[in-house]
């Protein structure tokens, strides 16, 4: 499985899953994250399951000199994409990897590229999850947080780029139509970091290019899940998701 925060999750023979990062300038480092590592632990439970870990740090990362960081500025949609595919093309080469059976799961800005990376490669996945992810670039600049603030709409535009064109082009729910493999949305609707909008706009677009994504909205949750009955929830229908598309044969 692939992860697609900044941290690549894949799966031996059995099974593969990615993922990314919630933020793109958030470095991956060694450290007990409860959602990171959720898709291994989840498919590990499989029998036949053995999973495995590869972790990456994409352009945009910070904590390995400015120049990095800014190589992933105003290239969300294009180098952070690349290194992500890069990624899964490195570990696809392996051996003991089964490049039939790969799945993205990203939260926040991972939850953006789980979307964005059907899009870029479209034969490379088997499935994507996208969790409190942001799906409309442009519609940043309406949010509440950018509203009349000049210094953070500076930095949004340095960082993501005010080009109605490049973000139209580098947003998933402009791109819906192709988007081929099965998706599953999660969001919860207090949310304030990504608003509930951006994911209704991406299951809508997905519905009107004919690829219903499944949809789980939690009323009272925000950015990731936190009521542990919620979460509970959450992963039984990740589990099964995951298992359905990347399962062991």
């Amino acid at each position: 499985m692939f992860y697609a925060n900044n941290w690549l999750y894949f799966f031996d023979n059995f099974d593969r899953a990615a993922s990314a990062r919630s933020h793109p300038e958030n470095p991956d480092a060694p450290a007990f994250r409860p959602v990171v590592p959720l898709p291994c632990r989840l498919l590990s439970r499989r029998p036949r399951s053995r999973p495995a870990l590869l972790q990456v740090n994409f352009r945009g990362s910070c904590g390995r000199g400015v120049t990095f960081m800014e190589a992933g500025y105003r290239e969300y949609g294009g180098k952070m994409m690349n290194d992500l595919i890069d990624g899964v093309k490195w570990a696809n080469a392996r051996a003991d990897i089964d490049a039939a059976r790969v799945c993205v799961f990203g939260a926040s800005f991972g939850g953006y590229a789980a979307l964005m990376l059907p899009v870029r490669a479209p034969t490379m996945f088997k499935c994507t999850v996208g969790y409190s992810g942001r799906y409309d670039l442009a519609a940043r600049y309406d949010e509440e947080a950018f509203k009349g603030k000049t210094r953070a709409t500076n930095y949004l535009i340095k960082t993501v780029g005010n080009d109605p064109a490049m973000l139209a082009s580098s947003s998933p729910t402009m791109l819906a139509e192709q988007i081929k493999i099965p998706v599953l949305l999660v969001h919860g609707s207090k949310d304030k970091t990504t608003e509930l909008p951006q994911a209704e706009k991406m299951r809508d677009a997905l519905i009107k290019a004919g690829h219903p994504a499944e949809w789980v909205l939690e009323k009272y949750e925000d950015h990731g899940f936190y009521d542990s009955e919620h979460r509970k929830q959450f992963y039984q229908r990740l589990e099964a998701f995951l298992a359905k598309y990347i399962g062991p044969k």
